[in-house]
């Protein structure tokens, strides 16, 4: 079930990315990971690690963290809206 979420929760989360766990995320790859009406955990994990360089295959344990870390706040798939 997806959970109904608004693009300032994620980019908080995208922030705490940034700050806490040392990614860099441009603005413009940001707008394109806000710009989805729905996103799965996994759209999610492989839209930030890649927009980082890292291959998501190889990067097993920065998935996990990223995943878990939307899970944990979203659940498996949000609906974003304002």
């Amino acid at each position: 079930m997806k959970q109904k979420s608004n693009k300032s929760e994620l980019k908080s989360l995208i922030n705490k990315l940034i700050s806490k766990y040392g990614f860099t995320i441009y603005p413009d790859q940001e707008e394109l990971i806000l710009s989805h009406e729905t996103l799965t955990a996994d759209e999610f994990t492989e839209n930030i690690l890649i927009s980082n360089g890292l291959d998501p295959k190889l990067e097993l344990n920065l998935y996990r963290t990223v995943k878990r870390l939307f899970t944990d706040r979203f659940g498996n798939e949000i609906y974003l809206d304002n």
